[in-house]
């Protein structure tokens, strides 16, 4: 986020940092729009297949679409009928304010601002994991802030506290690249051996704090000082992208299909049709945004370029 905006807000909207941080988010609107309305829209099918099945209910539930399909259920209107699609509403709606202090106030964003809601932000969760509130303050805290935008704040801060790590390591000329290594592939070790391998039981409490070390990876990562980043810079990663975006908006639908059809099956069979459905949707979810494309290429640009020739 703070690249993207350093790059081509930051100079053009300096005078104007409200419309440059509006221009930024609809430029993240634009970027996500038709993967996120192909996968509502086979979500919310087999939601009326699989769950609602009368006409009424169907009807009924199509009216209450629109906080989704405008990203902004996680606003307090949390009507959702692809889960997934949390996490969409609760970062754009963080951007906006981020990226106009990104754009007006750089200085306090990197140093002040980021830093402090990012450990703020995570100390909130912490504390939701029982880390020492009392159920009832803690549920009124999560309904009135919404625990989803609580996690897109920290996650988007976080990520500025890594471009600002980022920045320095690029800048240093001291330590060797064989040190950037080693501290990468440490911490990248230790995050996902308390990730994969601690007990379910503990690993609320030790997944937060390890928390703590991500921004520093991930800079050290993009900088390109460690040897382990050249992993990361292969033309064919670039695919993931869509890919990934695609397959996190589609496994829900998936997964109301399995509770639905297959209730009374084993985990692994569950598992195993799970995976296949969402790469099914994940599938459709792609042809549908390709045809789209096409229909809007071919009569919408085709229109407007007649017209302007005209």
């Amino acid at each position: 986020m703070a690249n993207s905006i350093y790059k081509h807000y930051s100079d053009q909207y300096i005078s104007q940092p409200g419309k440059g941080a509006m221009t930024f988010l609809m430029s993240k609107v634009k970027s996500m729009l038709p993967q996120s309305m192909a996968a509502l829209l086979i979500s919310f099918s087999v939601l009326s297949i699989c769950v609602y099945k009368d006409l009424n209910a169907i009807l009924y539930n199509l009216t209450t679409i629109f906080p989704e399909m405008f990203f902004i259920n996680q606003a307090g209107m949390d009507i959702r009928f692809n889960p997934p699609m949390w996490y969409v509403s609760a970062m754009l709606i963080c951007m906006l304010p981020m990226a106009y202090l990104l754009i007006k106030k750089s200085d306090f964003m990197l140093y002040v601002c980021a830093p402090l809601s990012a450990v703020i932000s995570l100390g909130v969760m912490c504390m939701a994991n029982d880390y020492g509130w009392s159920y009832i303050f803690v549920n009124v805290i999560i309904n009135v802030h919404y625990e989803g935008l609580i996690r897109a704040l920290a996650g988007l801060n976080f990520g500025i506290c890594a471009y600002t790590i980022y920045s320095k390591i690029c800048e240093d000329d001291k330590l060797p690249n064989v040190f950037y290594t080693f501290l990468e592939v440490v911490l990248y070790c230790l995050f996902f051996v308390v990730t994969l391998f601690f007990d379910n039981s503990l690993i609320a409490r030790n997944v937060m704090s390890v928390l703590l070390t991500v921004p520093i990876t991930v800079a050290i990562t993009f900088s390109g000082k460690s040897n382990v980043s050249k992993l990361f810079r292969f033309r064919w990663m670039r695919y993931f992208s869509p890919i990934s975006f695609d397959i996190f908006l589609n496994h829900w639908a998936a997964r109301v299909i399995v509770e639905n059809v297959f209730p009374a099956r084993s985990y692994k069979f569950s598992v195993m049709i799970m995976a296949l459905l969402t790469i099914l949707f994940s599938m459709i979810n792609h042809l549908i945004v390709k045809l789209c494309n096409l229909v809007v290429k071919k009569y919408v640009f085709e229109a407007t370029k007649k017209e302007g020739l005209g």
